[in-house]
Order: C-alpha cells, then structure tokens, then sequence
C-alpha cells in the first residue's frame, strides 16, 4: 500500500503493525513528519514500512520502488492542494496501481460543501491571515459563537446557519485550520471527479464510505428515485442532494481494469460478519412471531420477529468484536434455537441470514472482513499492551484495534494501558494507576482498569 499525503504516519503505521508481511510506503511533503514517523515506526518495531520525505508532484519513483502497489490511499489532501498536485494524485495512482489495484482517494463533496464552503468563507475573512494556526483558530471559534448568539432560528437559513457554526466551535482545533482555514478546499460533484480521472486513465469503481450515516438513503428514498428513471450517476448526485452530503472517499482503479457487477452475497460467503445490536426486550423472546426491537448505532432500529434472525443477532452481539462466518453461523443458530426447545429454522430463515447481514452492513450497522479477528485474547498474569497501543495512550487519546476501529482513552484508561507493559500483576497496575488518580474512588478505579484489560484482550491489542 502507498499512502499520498501520509502526514506523521500514524494511519499507516497502525496498518503494517497489524499485518507485517505486507509492504507499506508513506509519502508526504513535510520532513519534519516524515521524521517522526520514522522515530515512531523504530520505537514500535515496524519493519515493514518506508516512508519518503518528497512533494506530490515529484517523481520519488527511486524513493518508491520499481513494485506496484495493491492499494493507493489518499486522505484528506485532494481538497486541499492546488491544481497542479490534484493533477500529480492522479498521475501518481495511475503510475504506481497494480494492473487490479485499487485506490481510495477522499475529498469534500459537492453540492452539500456549498454551505460550509461559505461558512469557511465567513471564518476566513473574520481571522487574521498572519496570525499562527492556534491563534487563528481561536479567533475562527469567536466569530462562530457570536453569529450563534446574532442568528435568528425562526427561519430556515438561520437554523442551518447556526447549527453549521456549532461545528466550528465544537472541532479540534488542528481540524478547523486544516478544513475551514487552510488557503485551498475545492469540493467536488461526483461526475466531476470522475470526469478528471477518466483524463489520467482511471475509472471510478464505488464509494467506500457508502454506510456512513451521512450516506445512508432510506429504502423508500431509494425506491421513489428508481421510479424517476435517473442513470447511476444521476442518482448519486440526487441522493447527494437530499442528504445534505459533504464527503465522499472514492475507489478508483485503471481504465484498463477487468471490472464486473457484484451483489455482495459472494464476498459474504467467504467472510466474516461481526456487530452489536442491542436487545432490550425483558424477557427477550426468541420465539418465531414474537417481536424483538435491536437498537444500534445513529438511533438505527431494527424490529425482528423472525426465531432465525433473532438468534444470529444475539449470537453475533454477544461475540463482538470478533465475529462469524455465515456458515458458522447457520450452524450456531440451529444449535441455539433447539437448545431453547423450539423448532431448528428452515432452510430458507438460514440462507435469508445472509441477506439480512448485507442489508446491516449497508447501513452501517455491521463489519464484513475477510481477515477473521479471531477470539478475544486471554490476558497473562502480568499482561503486556503491545507496543502500538503504548505508543498511542502515551501520544493521544485513542487506540487502533486489529480491524482499525479507534477505541477511545480515557485519562484513566490510558493510564492502564501505559501500566500494562509485563511488569505488573493486575492488582499492581491497579494501584499503580490509583497513585496517579488519587481523585478516583478505589473500587470504580479498579473497575476501570480491568475494563480496560478486557478492552485490550477483545481487540487483539496485548502481546502474547
């Protein structure tokens, strides 16, 4: 995998830590992040990755090796470089794909953007251009708070106006001088993007943000569109519109690729399927006919009556975050409804569960990977955080897992998680966090620190 535009690394690093017999390539115009992503990738062991100090529009091809990548990802740069490194992005992914590589490129979407695009218009013009970044950003959060305060939410601009500005006083400030306050940030309409890769020989494949919760239509959206007889694109663009839209990350690949049609069901049966929905039905009823509401993320619902459906979702739920291939799945819903003393499912409840796990990974609501994660880990008597997480609790404020969803620290979690470096029982690192957080009730303290433990066991994040 190359990454363009890899900033300090940290995304890349996590991704070679977790599969260190792949090749990674990090390019990016700042050396001083270059440097540290090297300092990093040396104090966590990671051989597996190289990172080049070189502009976007350089050739680097010495720098980057003759070998093709597999993948080419680049996040949060198309918007905001001028033309001309626009230009070398493309150029770059079509140089350096493989023949069936694929790369993912992210940007700010058109026509949702308009109305930040003028937001970051008025912040641009209320700051002082000389100012340092953190500065800047100050005076940007002011000026949102005070227009908050001035507008008037009786009418429909004002409730969009104001509501737009509580982002603004809300975000990281690093965040806002890269998105609001940096002197470049082009959005794009979709066919305009693709209109300008299909000039550097690539094709657009699909969106791999498609189950982000500002990219999920209702199905009778969906269905009211198909009637209006819109081609693919034209459809996109609509939905674009009616979901108020701002971001898309776009998979690319060669003009010259084989591509076919896929639904999804063939993928699903060579992989696994991982979720949490939560049941809160008391006494919850696994019967066929009896309705059950899950709860998921974004306020998401789903109402299940189905004895099969029901089972593979406490199943599922209850294995979070590992998960089940959909055979294994079959298997472990017959076996759980006929240990309750109902009927095993029909055939067709069992090959319906494969369906209904697409739809739930359509709406954001479940993980499909073709990498099993595996059960979670059994701690040692002195449990050891492996090195990527000590390095992020001691840098930030979060951690990446195996599948590369960020688990949040608190003060105290992140203090576990620096304590469990082998050299402590459990009780030890205890008291070794309670000396830092006098404050904490001992009890609730401890709770914290072995719930920390089992965070860390789930997501594959101790050694050993």
């Amino acid at each position: 995998m190359l990454e363009l535009g890899c900033g300090d690394g940290a995304n890349l690093l996590a991704l070679a830590f977790y599969a260190p017999g792949c090749r990674f390539v990090g390019l990016d115009g700042s050396e001083s992040h270059i440097a540290q992503a090297r300092r990093v990738a040396a104090e966590i062991g990671v051989h597996n990755v190289s990172f080049v100090a070189a502009d976007l529009r350089d050739p680097a091809e010495e720098q980057l090796g003759a070998e093709p990548f597999d993948y080419v990802l680049c996040h949060g740069v198309l918007s905001w470089v001028p033309a001309d490194a626009q230009r070398a992005i493309f150029e770059r992914c079509r140089t350096s794909l493989a023949p069936d590589g694929l790369a993912c490129i992210s940007y700010n979407a058109l026509p949702g953007w308009r109305v930040r695009g003028l937001v970051r218009e008025v912040l641009m013009r209320a700051v002082d251009p000389d100012a340092p970044p953190l500065e800047r950003a100050r005076q940007a959060k002011a000026h949102a708070a005070a227009i908050i305060t001035l507008s008037t939410e009786a009418h429909p601009y004002g409730l969009l106006l104001a509501r737009e500005m509580r982002l603004v006083t809300q975000c990281r400030d690093a965040y806002l001088v890269h998105e609001y306050l940096a002197p470049h940030n082009e959005a794009f309409w979709l066919r305009d993007l693709i209109d300008r890769v299909r000039g550097h020989g690539l094709a657009y494949v699909a969106e791999s943000s498609f189950n982000r919760p500002d990219g999920q239509p209702v199905p009778t959206t969906i269905e009211a569109l198909g009637s209006l007889g819109l081609a693919s694109l034209a459809l996109e663009e609509t939905l674009d519109v009616l979901l108020y839209r701002q971001f898309r990350s776009s998979v690319l690949c060669r003009e010259s690729a084989a591509r076919h049609a896929s639904h999804g069901r063939d993928m699903l049966e060579r992989a696994e399927v991982a979720l949490v929905l939560e049941a809160r039905g008391d006494p919850f009823r696994l019967e066929d006919g009896a309705i059950e509401t899950f709860h998921g993320q974004h306020g998401f619902q789903l109402d299940a009556s189905d004895a099969a459906l029901k089972a593979a979702l406490v199943l599922l739920s209850s294995r979070w975050p590992a998960g089940l291939d959909l055979e294994t799945l079959r298997v472990e819903v017959e076996r759980l409804l006929v240990g309750h003393g109902l009927p095993p499912p029909r055939l067709d409840d069992l090959d319906d569960l494969g369906a209904c796990a697409l739809e739930l990974y359509r709406a954001g609501q479940a993980d499909v990977r073709l990498t099993p994660m595996g059960p979670s880990q059994v701690p040692e008597e002195r449990p050891r955080a492996h090195a990527l997480a000590r390095h992020e609790a001691r840098t930030g404020k979060w951690l990446t897992s195996k599948p590369h969803v960020t688990l949040p620290l608190d003060a105290v979690a992140r203090s576990a998680v620096l304590a469990f470096d082998g050299s402590r029982t459990v009780d030890e690192v205890v008291d070794a966090v309670a000396r830092e957080h006098e404050s904490t009730p001992h009890d609730a303290l401890a709770g914290q620190v072995r719930s920390t433990l089992q965070m860390l066991a789930r997501w594959h994040c101790l050694e050993g």
